[in-house]
């Protein structure tokens, strides 16, 4: 990982729950951590599984238009 690990791997949890792809490089890395943190990775995955379920649907165009709408 460079140079601060925390936000690097961060990064590739949220790429990783979001499924989204990783390249060669990222996905090496995420794997070396979940084979290290596997009782995290595991406790983070529940979590999130358990939140996702109790998320309304989320209209991405319409909230980067609120987004743009508020920046003017």
């Amino acid at each position: 990982m460079c140079q601060n690990n925390n936000t690097d791997i961060n990064i590739l949890l949220a790429k990783h729950f979001a499924n989204e792809p990783l390249s060669l490089f990222e996905t090496e890395q995420f794997l070396k951590w979940k084979q290290v943190h596997q009782q995290k990775y595991t406790l983070l995955k529940k979590l999130i599984h358990k939140t996702s379920k109790n998320m309304p649907p989320v209209n991405i165009d319409k909230a980067w238009k609120n987004i743009l709408k508020k920046r003017k």
